[in-house]
């Protein structure tokens, strides 16, 4: 005959371990979304080229896309950086205001190395009427290239 006994006499640790894992099951099906949302983020950021329906996913999602294009232009990876400024030309057609805390690394972008990111950066310098966009103007009309 079987002994029930040692299996409906629960120990402590035993009794902590279920708990524990009913807590983490609970809180990642109650934070799904924002799970996905920093892990998309995470692989987004360390890859080599990302899509660009991927970054407008993740930048229409977020409670502030501007935060979101911030730590893509902070990778100081080209295809990141334009990928953030595509973002923001395209979203910004009617409102050059909808993102301002995106402006200082704007201003950084139209004296940047890459000439693309030059030329998006003062396209959205020139919507915006942005006092910061005379010398990168300059700069540009006396660049050869």
């Amino acid at each position: 005959m079987l002994s029930t006994s040692r299996f409906v006499k629960w120990k402590a640790r035993d009794a902590g371990a279920v708990l524990a894992f009913v807590t983490v099951a609970l809180l990642a099906i109650l934070y799904w979304q924002a799970i996905q949302r920093r892990l998309v983020l995470f692989l987004v950021l360390r890859s080599e080229a990302p899509a660009q329906d991927v970054i407008t996913e993740l930048a229409d999602q977020a409670k502030n896309p501007g935060a979101v294009l911030t730590r893509l232009w902070e990778t100081d990876k080209v295809p990141h950086r334009l990928l953030a400024l595509d973002y923001l030309k395209t979203h910004t057609r009617g409102n050059t205001n909808a993102f301002p805390d995106t402006e200082y690394w704007v201003v950084a972008a139209s004296r940047d190395g890459d000439l693309e990111a030059r030329e998006l950066a003062v396209d959205l310098l020139s919507r915006k009427k942005h006092p910061a966009l005379l010398q990168p103007a300059k700069e540009q009309l006396a660049d050869a290239d």
